[in-house]
């Protein structure tokens, strides 16, 4: 009988854009969830205080996703905007909401230099109520991704600005910014929603696979404290810094995830095994991890 993993849930602190924000993580066989922690108001990013101005970096970097303060006028009044798509990149726009989650169809982001952003007419917190003259209102996300994608290279959209959603989008930002997953400059489905999660794309979570990823301490970072824990993808692309209370806890952490790391990697050893006895020989996959090589007092010329 094949040994069960680890499993386990608690409070942390995750680095994005060298800011941490609290978050909630989820141990489980396969996969490390991370979700922002109910309680956490729509600020939520720490570092030792609120520094507005490393908040505005967070947020603007890549995307539009918490703009100034929209004229009184603009709010919950229906305006008709022409975006034209680029040959790369779309309409530069993601979106959230949808029939299936109670919610009308919300720009979520709008990506910096693309159409939606160059017209200077749509804001993030926007209801896309109709697409070309079909009304979306009562539409589910796949339904609006459809319309959006084949509605031609000129897009009339027209929009209600909601101001109630606005916060929504300010705390998903932070969880967009975790690694693992690269955020795309076309229409799309909100990025790290856990597919086995009864929780829809409304609530933003990023979910990490453990199979063959590189778990360690004090690699890419000081750590004086030893309480962070580093989570690396196969291919190095990727990587999630996580920051327990203390010492103890990272110890406890890290080696349970590390356990569930080597029996996926048992698992991809007989996975492996299986298709090499497909070839001729007789070859065979003892051990399969990483190994790292501290390098010191290296000099370059």
């Amino acid at each position: 009988m094949a040994a069960a993993g680890v499993a386990k849930s608690g409070l942390f602190e995750v680095l994005a854009r060298e800011q941490w924000c609290r978050v909630l993580a989820t141990l489980e066989e396969e996969v490390l969830t991370i979700s922002l922690e109910d309680s956490l108001d729509s600020n939520g990013v720490t570092n030792g205080g609120q520094d507005a101005s490393r908040h505005d970096s967070l947020r603007r970097s890549e995307y539009i996703s918490v703009q100034d303060p929209i004229p009184d006028a603009i709010a919950n009044q229906k305006r008709i905007v022409k975006v034209v798509k680029q040959e790369v990149g779309g309409l530069g726009i993601s979106i959230k909401g949808g029939k299936e989650n109670k919610m009308p169809i919300i720009i979520s982001k709008i990506f910096k230099g693309l159409a939606a952003d160059q017209t200077e007419s749509l804001y993030v917190g926007d209801a896309i109520l109709a697409v070309n003259g079909e009304d979306l209102r009562d539409a589910t996300h796949d339904e609006a991704v459809r319309a959006l994608k084949k509605a031609g290279k000129e897009v009339v959209l027209e929009v209600k600005y909601l101001r109630e959603v606005t916060p929504y989008f300010r705390r998903s930002t932070i969880i967009g910014e975790v690694g693992w997953e690269n955020t795309s400059p076309y229409v799309i489905k909100e990025p790290g929603a856990n597919p086995r999660a009864t929780r829809n794309n409304w609530t933003e979570m990023k979910t990490i696979p453990l199979k063959l990823s590189y778990v360690t301490t004090n690699l890419t970072m000081p750590d004086p404290e030893h309480r962070t824990i580093e989570l690396h993808s196969p291919d190095g692309r990727s990587s999630c810094i996580l920051r327990c209370k203390d010492n103890q806890s990272a110890i406890e952490w890290c080696t349970a995830i590390q356990a569930n790391v080597s029996l996926l990697n048992c698992n991809a050893i007989s996975e492996a095994n299986t298709l090499l006895r497909t070839l001729p020989g007789e070859l065979e996959i003892h051990h399969m991890g990483w190994l790292s090589e501290q390098v010191r007092n290296l000099m370059s010329f």
